[in-house]
């Protein structure tokens, strides 16, 4: 659908953009005092992951699970992108591919991995337990939105969160320069609306 907006209009200070100035402040808030930590948090996690053996456990767990599930694309996928990497590496690679597969990861929990055995199963379970343990300390991996496992809560808080610095400064710029005009134009209370009724970008 395409929205025609009539730019042309002068844009005074006098009529300042206040909910836009409000939502740069609210995003800049919320990355500065709340995802302060999301790094050391990510680094702690994938420290525990190639040190407590996990990482190994699921280079065995994990391509039996796709198996089971009949994922071959998803199989190939991962040993293609493993295919003569140095182990560390490797093993980076397939925490990306656990890490999203929220599937093997209840899989995990509730014990329903055939052709493993109960040890394996048990190492995995209780390390990988852990290991999500200290991602749940994460505000980014909370509240980030999940196309797996969308909810209402992470719709809205998606749109406040960001990677970095450049990611939420590069953002900002923007909704400055583009709300600025917008909400002049339509007002606050629209322009808020608007703002909220976004629909999220999948990449």
């Amino acid at each position: 659908m395409l929205i025609l907006l009539p730019l042309n209009n002068r844009i005074e200070w006098r009529h300042a953009p206040v909910i836009t100035l409000t939502l740069i402040l609210v995003n800049a808030v919320i990355f500065y005092a709340l995802q302060g930590n999301d790094n050391k948090i990510d680094e702690q996690a994938s420290k525990y992951y190639f040190e407590s053996g996990l990482a190994q456990y699921e280079s065995e767990v994990y391509p039996k699970f796709l198996e089971n599930q009949k994922e071959n694309e998803t199989l190939l996928s991962l040993q293609h992108s493993i295919r003569g990497l140095d182990p560390v590496l490797s093993a980076a690679y397939l925490q990306s591919y656990t890490d999203l597969d929220y599937a093997y990861q209840k899989a995990i929990t509730n014990g329903r991995i055939l052709n493993i055995s109960d040890k394996l199963l048990q190492n995995t379970r209780k390390h990988r337990q852990q290991y999500q343990k200290i991602l749940s300390k994460s505000t980014y991996r909370n509240y980030s939105l999940r196309p797996a496992q969308p909810t209402w809560v992470t719709f809205l808080t998606h749109m406040f969160l960001h990677a970095d610095s450049a990611h939420l400064w590069g953002n900002m710029l923007f909704l400055f320069l583009v709300g600025f005009s917008v909400e002049t134009i339509l007002g606050g209370k629209i322009f808020f609306l608007m703002y909220l009724g976004n629909p999220p970008i999948i990449n």
